[in-house]
């Protein structure tokens, strides 16, 4: 956690409303890489969501495909539809209700 204290992070993050001169309530989860891996920007007069933050803070550090709402100590889907990190298939029978990330595609059950 970090305080912008000139706003200079939130103009180069796009997240400074230049009339105002005031940031948007925005959380970014970052990984040790540097690498954004989550953004959350909430209108100037609309709270942040803590829980929320945490759930998907949580999901993150699982490696896993987790489902809308999950959280921890659930079963997350990749272990619900048994994915082996290896294999980027999913059986179509099972995964039709799943959201599913861009890069996994779908066969045929067989």
């Amino acid at each position: 956690m970090l305080a912008d204290t000139s706003k200079s992070l939130a103009e180069e993050m796009g997240i400074l409303n230049c009339e105002e001169k005031v940031a948007y309530r925005a959380t970014f989860i970052i990984d040790p890489q540097g690498i954004i891996q989550w953004v959350s920007v909430y209108p100037m007069n609309v709270g942040r969501n803590v829980d929320e933050v945490l759930r998907v803070l949580d999901a993150l550090q699982t490696e896993e495909l987790t489902a809308c709402g999950w959280k921890a100590g659930e079963q997350t889907l990749s272990q619900q539809l048994k994915i082996n990190k290896n294999d980027r298939y999913l059986p179509l029978y099972r995964a039709k209700n799943a959201i599913l990330p861009t890069n996994y595609r779908l066969r045929k059950a067989q």
